[in-house]
C-alpha cells in the first residue's frame, strides 16, 4: 500500500526532516469531479436588473410556502443563467502569500535534498537560506497590503486573520431542558429554532397593568411641536460643524 517514500529538508526551522509517501488505494467508487459556481464571474450588473424589472407583488403569492418555492426557484434560475460553472482544481493549494518566486525557492530546495541528502552541503543551504528569505519577505508584503487596503477590501482581511487564528468558533454540543447532551447538527439547529421561538409570544392584554400618565399638568402647556434645526444645536452646544 505505501511506496515511494522520501525523506525531505528540515521541517521549518526543527531539527526533524519531513517524510513524504505515497499510499495506494483503491476507493469503492470513484469521486466525481463536481462542478461549483463561480461567483467571482457572475453577471451581477444583469443580475440586479433582472430582479428590479419583477413586480414582487403580483409575483409573490400564496401561502409562505409557496412564496418561498417560487423565490427560491427564480433565485435558481439566475444561478443558471448569469454565473458560470467551474471545476475544482486537484493542483495543491499553496498558501495565499506564497509567491511564484517563493514556490519556485522551496521547490529547488527539496530538489536539492534529494540529491545530496545532507542538510549541510553548501548548495542546499544556500537554497533553504534563500527560500527561507523569500518566504518571509513574501508573507510580510502580502500581510502588510491586507492591512493597507483594510479600508477597500476587508473580506480578505478577516478571511486571512481568522485562518491564522488558534481559536476556532465551535457551537456545541447543547444541554437540553431535559438535561441531555446534544450534539448533532439537526438536533442543535431545532433546539435554537425552539428557543427563538419560545420568545414571540402573544401578550394577554387583559392582564396587562395600566399605567398612570407622568405629566399632571393642563392641555393647553403640553408640547406638541418642537422645532430643532441646525442653528438651535450649534447655539446650545456650542459646536460649529456637524461630521
Amino acid at each position: 500500500m505505501v511506496n515511494s517514500v522520501d525523506i525531505l529538508c528540515n521541517f521549518g526551522s526543527s531539527d526533524h526532516n519531513i517524510l513524504e509517501w505515497v499510499v495506494q488505494l483503491s476507493p469503492a467508487t470513484p469521486m466525481p469531479c463536481r462542478p461549483t459556481r463561480d461567483f467571482f464571474k457572475a453577471n451581477l450588473p444583469a443580475i440586479r436588473q433582472f430582479l428590479k424589472d419583477i413586480n414582487w407583488s403580483s409575483t409573490l403569492q400564496g401561502s409562505a410556502n409557496d412564496q418561498w418555492n417560487c423565490f427560491s426557484s427564480i433565485i435558481e434560475s439566475l444561478e443558471n443563467k448569469f454565473i458560470p460553472l467551474k471545476t475544482q482544481s486537484t493542483r495543491k493549494k499553496k498558501a495565499p502569500w506564497m509567491t511564484y518566486k517563493a514556490v519556485k525557492l522551496v521547490e529547488r530546495k527539496h530538489k536539492l535534498y534529494r540529491k545530496y541528502k545532507n542538510k549541510k552541503y553548501p548548495a542546499y543551504v544556500k537554497a533553504a537560506r534563500e527560500a527561507h528569505t523569500e518566504m518571509r519577505r513574501a508573507k510580510r508584503s502580502f500581510e502588510k497590503k491586507l492591512a493597507t487596503n483594510i479600508n477597500t477590501d476587508r473580506k480578505s482581511f478577516f478571511a486571512y486573520a481568522t485562518n491564522r487564528s488558534r481559536a476556532k468558533p465551535v457551537i456545541g454540543p447543547l444541554v437540553g431542558s431535559d438535561g441531555n447532551t446534544v450534539a448533532q447538527s439537526h438536533e442543535m439547529a431545532e433546539m435554537f429554532n425552539a428557543y427563538f421561538a419560545s420568545v414571540f409570544t402573544i401578550d394577554d392584554r387583559a392582564t396587562l397593568t395600566s399605567v398612570e400618565p407622568a405629566y399632571r399638568g393642563s392641555e393647553q402647556d403640553k408640547l406638541f411641536n418642537i422645532q430643532v434645526d441646525e442653528e438651535l444645536v450649534k447655539k446650545e452646544t456650542g459646536l460649529h460643524s456637524f461630521r
